[in-house]
């Protein structure tokens, strides 16, 4: 039977390997999780385990081992997170903290995420699509996703797949379909929410 999540509680995001294994692990707050979609935010100051990425900043690829994981914090932006089931992205909405200034939406190209006993498990593909706060978009790591398939982490097809999936996620801004024709942007947490800590059993619960 499969576990959803009362809005306010946390659940653990559970980032996978493309080998196996984990790649990283992070606590959010759950706002939505129902049949159509899910909803959870983490923000700023949110501390989780990480193994760095997979593909360098200079496009080459990290050894395909295993790697050491390290505690991180993460400091970067407020996220907002929408899951869909069965759908290979969900779609970010960023802001700069303590300020509340909304950075932009990002459709992250993803294995379509599954349910576990304490949160989602989640394998991240290496394209992206960066979407302007006034809905106009582009690419993000075209050269990643490059890398992988000449390393062969993915195959051609897999690539082609990943792309489709991003045009998926275009067509559904194009048309402003939701969330892109929601009132998202203006969405504030609860005052009394602050950082997430990840639970020690992250990588041993089901």
């Amino acid at each position: 039977m499969e576990t959803y999540f009362s809005a306010g509680n946390t659940a653990v995001l559970r980032f996978l390997e493309h080998g196996g294994g984990f790649a990283g692990a992070a606590s959010a707050r759950v706002i939505e999780d129902g049949l159509d979609r899910t909803i959870v935010y983490w923000p700023a100051g949110s501390r989780g385990r990480n193994s760095g990425p997979l593909i360098r900043e200079d496009g080459s690829l990290r050894p395909l081992i295993r790697p050491e994981m390290f505690d991180f914090e993460w400091t970067r932006r407020d996220v907002l997170c929408l899951m869909y089931p069965g759908v290979p992205y969900s779609i970010w909405l960023l802001w700069d903290v303590p300020q509340w200034s909304f950075v932009g939406w990002y459709a992250n190209l993803e294995r379509p995420f599954r349910r576990t006993d304490i949160g989602f498990g989640l394998q991240d593909h290496e394209l992206d699509v960066v979407v302007r706060p006034d809905l106009s978009w582009y690419w993000k790591d075209e050269h990643q996703l490059k890398a992988a398939v000449d390393g062969g982490v993915s195959s051609e097809r897999m690539a082609l797949d990943i792309r489709r999936a991003g045009e998926a996620a275009i067509a559904r801004l194009e048309w402003r379909d939701p969330p892109f024709n929601e009132p998202w942007p203006d969405w504030r947490p609860d005052p009394d929410w602050g950082p997430l800590e990840l639970p020690e059993n992250w990588a041993k619960a089901g």
